[in-house]
């Protein structure tokens, strides 16, 4: 079965017949090359996209550890002896209250004195 188109020849004015099968095969192929350029072309944007990613994940884990050792750092700062220090540095005359000079209130009124959450330290001086 072959499949056949008429077209009129220009110069001499004949009907002349023309195969649809060549055509056929010729976008069929361009089809191939436009979807093989396709592929192509998102693959080397995806290596692309690939290479950025992992970049961006070693940034991260480096910023991960860095943030660990400053809060170690902070964590070290916020000890007793080192606000003391800093103070000093600064000249601040401060030291953090005695056990004596704590005063514990109890928020119920008349209530023995318990260790807990129920009770709020006052700082005073006497």
């Amino acid at each position: 079965m072959k499949f056949k188109a008429s077209a009129r020849n220009s110069i001499r004015g004949e009907q002349a017949n023309v195969g649809i099968f060549p055509s056929l095969l010729v976008g069929v192929g361009v089809m191939v090359v436009g979807v093989f350029v396709l592929y192509s072309v998102s693959g080397a944007q995806y290596k692309v996209l690939q290479r950025e990613v992992k970049s961006l994940e070693v940034t991260n884990l480096r910023l991960q550890e860095e943030l660990k050792k400053e809060r170690v750092k902070w964590g070290n700062l916020k000890t007793p002896a080192h606000l003391e220090n800093a103070l000093f540095r600064h000249g601040v005359a401060m030291r953090y209250p005695t056990e004596r000079q704590i005063v514990r209130m109890s928020l119920v009124p008349g209530a023995p004195e318990q260790r807990g959450m129920s009770e709020l330290p006052v700082y005073g001086g006497r």
